[in-house]
């Protein structure tokens, strides 16, 4: 990660790939109380839900583009408080 060294420096950050992107906070924390089975009925009572076959995702790979490096996210920051 890299911070831009100018006046904009207290808001800007640079990161060097999407891998160094930190994790977003959760909205809700409802769900981590929710077992395997509650997930499950909930995901087949979702209408917009697909259904993949078993094995689907066994032999994907994560690809990012080759562009993706010089890529500027640009993020804003909510006011404190």
């Amino acid at each position: 990660m890299t911070v831009k060294s100018s006046k904009e420096a207290d808001r800007t950050v640079r990161y060097d790939s999407l891998a160094d992107l930190p994790r977003p906070k959760r909205r809700s924390r409802v769900s981590d109380s929710w077992s395997d089975e509650e997930i499950e009925r909930r995901a087949a009572a979702d209408a917009d839900a697909g259904v993949l076959p078993a094995g689907f995702w066994d032999d994907s790979d994560i690809v990012e583009p080759k562009s993706a490096e010089s890529k500027t996210i640009a993020v804003p920051r909510r006011p404190a408080g």
